[in-house]
């Protein structure tokens, strides 16, 4: 049994479907929420296969964007946003159109500046293929971008036990981006430095309004991975959300450890949360856990955001 509230799908930049997710990688009597960004869209085959499994699925979670200043942007995740606002739904689909707008310019930019490879070809992705190797879904660009140059030039391989699958499903059973990018890292020149980040920024809300959405919504929110931040407890309370994911991957690999989130929560009063911010497929195989030697806690008394969402 395992607890992980903070599940990213291909439904925004996740690797896999949701229904996927749950097929594989869940047990009976797990708990689960999927934060995919700007969108709390959650798919009717995987509720029947959580359903079949004994799986509970958190309904009505979205991680949104926010900025917080002229300069600074964070994510909010709000959890159990029921009656949806009508200006929060109107902001999710702008996101996904003018995310597909920023990625239809980076396309642009590939086909004007090809990546060269050291063995002389060169990699250029068009838009039309990018909407090939993903019908359907949001394109997030960096991610889609990796999963084509692991597909087409063979730098990972594929799952393909079960014939059934869907095509963009067994792409994102690929390996992950960071294991993808240091593949290629070798065979290209100046990898690091030519991944066509374009200028092409996305308004996002600002947090109050983000926060205002949530509520209406009838959600509880929650301030994710706060030491991808470097939040300290005084810019903490001055965000004042109900909840804090105390248990992230991120916490650790940052500034701040679990620990002193677990006290700022403590001190704060806050709800405490967790998830494993999983996007790729070694990712889902660590579902409801921080790191080797850390599980999310599955208890409500430790994990006490599960009080007002079971």
């Amino acid at each position: 049994m395992k607890t992980d509230l903070h599940i990213h799908s291909k439904n925004s930049d996740g690797a896999l479907g949701q229904e996927m997710i749950v097929d594989i990688y869940t047990s009976s009597g797990d708990v689960i929420a999927f934060g995919d960004h700007n969108t709390s869209e959650l798919d009717s085959l995987a509720t029947k296969k959580a359903d079949e499994k004994g799986v509970i699925i958190i309904p009505g979670v979205a991680e949104i964007s926010t900025d917080i200043s002229e300069d600074k942007k964070i994510h909010l995740v709000g959890y159990g946003m029921t009656q949806l606002e009508a200006e929060l739904e109107d902001f999710f689909q702008r996101y996904s159109k003018e995310k597909t707008e920023q990625a239809k310019k980076r396309c642009v930019e590939s086909t004007r500046n090809p990546l060269k490879l050291k063995s002389g070809a060169q990699i250029s992705i068009s838009f039309e293929e990018m909407q090939e190797y993903f019908p359907g879904k949001p394109t997030y660009f960096w991610n889609d971008m990796f999963t084509i140059l692991a597909d087409k030039f063979n730098h990972s391989r594929r799952r393909e036990e079960n014939p059934f699958m869907e095509l963009q499903d067994a792409r994102g059973l690929l390996l992950g981006l960071k294991e993808t990018y240091e593949k290629f890292k070798d065979s290209c020149i100046g990898l690091e430095k030519h991944l066509w980040r374009t200028d092409h920024p996305i308004k996002h809300l600002p947090i109050n309004k983000v926060k205002e959405l949530i509520k209406n919504s009838g959600g509880l929110i929650c301030l994710p991975h706060p030491g991808q931040y470097k939040l300290r407890k005084k810019e903490i309370q001055e965000i004042n959300p109900d909840a804090l994911e105390v248990y992230s991957p991120k916490n650790n690999i940052h500034t701040l450890p679990i620990g002193y989130y677990l006290w700022v929560a403590q001190d704060l009063r806050l709800l405490i949360s967790g998830g494993s911010d999983a996007h790729f497929t070694n990712d889902y195989k660590n579902l409801g856990k921080v790191n080797q030697g850390t599980s999310i806690p599955t208890d409500r008394k430790e994990l006490t955001i599960l009080q007002h969402l079971l």
